[in-house]
């Protein structure tokens, strides 16, 4: 008598084990898909990092660029203003000195015309 392996439901060992295999064939084609998609995700992220990289590397030189132009700006505003400032405080001079010379010629005016009247009167 030949032993035929079957479970105590009846059914046969092979047809088991021929499920069991094509159970253990599907995770695998899954788990080889989940690579592949993580494959293709971290190549995406890779893609993304090298990009953002090269922006950063842009912006950065960029901002090298601006804020030196900027600081040069700024040291030119800064001498115009003190040019401006120098020269604001020579007119304020000047200003002076003249009021000073016109209230000197305003009283030497009243003067010289009392001295003219004086003369025509002796």
């Amino acid at each position: 008598m030949t032993q035929d392996a079957t479970t105590p439901t009846g059914e046969s060992e092979i047809d088991r084990l021929r499920r069991e295999v094509a159970q253990v064939r599907h995770e695998l084609l899954l788990s080889r898909d989940q690579v592949i998609g993580s494959d293709a995700e971290v190549g995406r992220v890779n893609r993304d990092l090298t990009r953002l990289a090269q922006e950063l590397r842009t912006t950065s030189r960029k901002l090298r660029r601006t804020t030196a132009r900027r600081d040069e700006l700024q040291q030119r505003l800064d001498r115009s203003r003190k040019r401006q400032e120098e020269q604001v405080q020579r007119l304020r001079s000047r200003v002076a000195q003249l009021e000073g010379e016109l209230s000197a010629a305003r009283t030497s005016f009243p003067r010289r015309v009392a001295r003219a009247v004086r003369r025509r009167l002796t």
